[in-house]
């Protein structure tokens, strides 16, 4: 099994905070949302994949924006 290091996430510093913002604002508004439903784990869940995905998007957007 090949061991995974960072060169391979290929993610800057700039995009690891993309990241890290866009899994905790997701899963913030899921916590809530799903408060709101009475069901938690799953918008939880959703939110944190959301917001994953709006990150990465974001990062692309920026990258090839240049």
């Amino acid at each position: 099994m090949e061991k995974m290091t960072r060169t391979n996430l290929e993610l800057s510093e700039k995009e690891i905070k993309y990241l890290s913002i866009g899994i905790a604002s997701g899963s913030g508004i899921g916590i809530i949302s799903g408060a709101i439903v009475n069901n938690v784990q799953l918008f939880f869940s959703l939110g944190s994949v959301l917001g994953i995905i709006g990150a990465v998007a974001y990062s692309y957007y920026l990258r090839y924006k240049k």
